[in-house]
């Protein structure tokens, strides 16, 4: 029992852990897209003051400008949506595959408990962890 609790706690302990690095990872992400976008931002105005430069007419350009400035905050509204929508799905993910896990143990747990229970005589077609339980428990 006590061996059972301790594994438990390490799966844990390991899930935990796997959550915290996903959650690390799509930070990352959501940095580098951050700097991307305003890289992006940046060269377009730029071009935007070398077109000026160039130009005569200062009211067109003003008016691309705000045209260009536009489309980027949708591109970023976008791919914050994009990027929300695949944090969600990871989460669930995480949660299925957790959930699973724990059943998982539990029914071990209970299968474990059960043949201990049961066999009290050492059967040679006895499954291993069966066994295994017994040398241990036993």
């Amino acid at each position: 029992m006590l061996l059972l609790m301790i594994m438990m706690t390490i799966t844990m302990m390991m899930m935990m852990m796997m959550m915290m690095m996903m959650m690390m990872m799509m930070m990352m992400m959501m940095m580098m897209m951050m700097m991307m976008m305003m890289m992006m931002m940046m060269m377009m105005m730029m071009m935007m003051m070398m077109m000026i430069k160039t130009t005569t007419t200062t009211t067109t350009t003003m008016m691309m400008m705000m045209m260009m400035m536009m489309m980027m905050m949708m591109m970023m509204m976008m791919m914050m949506m994009v990027m929300m929508m695949m944090m969600m799905m990871m989460m669930m993910m995480m949660m299925m595959m957790m959930m699973m896990m724990m059943m998982m143990m539990m029914m071990m747990m209970m299968m474990m408990m059960m043949s201990i229970m049961t066999y009290t005589d050492g059967d040679d077609n006895d499954p291993v962890y069966v066994k295994f339980a017994r040398q241990r428990f036993l």
